[in-house]
């Protein structure tokens, strides 16, 4: 039996881009003034988040002179990788085919392109939503086949209540900074006259390496999502 080494690439990352007032959608605020002078200040509010659902990237090469007899293999090995994936009870809405390919490998000989056989590809993407499971998956799948594992993206569904924790927090920031740029030249703090937001989401990327030889499951590391909320708020000096 031929022992394969297959590298994971293990990706965590997550990033949202919320553009400044004039995109729409923005939050904005601005108080019914057209004061411009004032103190005007960044500020940056950043929440740790756990993933809870993670986007794997699992699939099937295979290559023979005869393309039917390379996507023959192929299908049988795929079939064999999904049902592999299912056993984890990973639902049939999880698993979606993201590419099937056949490709004509050449050789090149005195100038001529010979036709020398047929790699066929056949990708998934599989929506993990128990994390405990992902290194298992991974590791069915490798001994099922799978020999091409693009990638393992670490998430939330939801972002929200995480967005408005970073925002609050950014406001606060803004505000605790002004405060102490006025205080510092003897004057006071005002009202806020216009507040603007962008920001975004991001996390730290990771990478690692897997030689199925070594047997056992593919070792999983979750890490930490970090949301970050930047704003830019104008105010008032008494």
């Amino acid at each position: 039996m031929t022992t394969r080494n297959v590298r994971v690439s293990l990706v965590s990352t997550v990033t949202l881009a919320l553009f400044a007032a004039v995109v729409a959608g923005c939050a904005f605020y601005e108080s019914p003034t057209d004061v411009e002078d004032g103190v005007r200040v960044v500020g940056t509010g950043r929440v740790m988040v756990e993933p809870d659902i993670a986007y794997l990237q699992i699939g099937v090469q295979t290559f023979n002179a005869d393309a039917q007899v390379a996507v023959d293999e192929n299908n049988a090995k795929a079939a064999s990788v999904i049902a592999a994936i299912k056993s984890f009870g990973v639902e049939d809405k999880d698993v979606q085919t993201t590419a099937f390919n056949i490709y004509p490998q050449r050789d090149y000989q005195n100038n001529t392109a010979i036709i020398v056989g047929y790699q066929v590809n056949n990708s998934v993407r599989v929506t993990a939503r128990n994390l405990d499971v992902i290194g298992g998956i991974l590791q069915a799948s490798i001994g099922a086949g799978a020999n091409d594992i693009g990638s393992v993206v670490f998430t939330r569904e939801d972002f929200t209540a995480f967005r408005d924790e970073a925002r609050t927090k950014a406001v606060e920031d803004a505000r605790a900074k002004a405060e102490g740029m006025v205080s510092a030249a003897g004057e006071k703090l005002g009202s806020v006259v216009r507040i603007t937001e962008a920001g975004g989401f991001e996390s730290p990327t990771n990478r690692g390496s897997y030689d199925s030889a070594a047997g056992g499951e593919v070792p999983i590391e979750t890490g930490e999502l970090t949301v970050t909320v930047t704003v830019e708020v104008l105010f008032e000096i008494k």
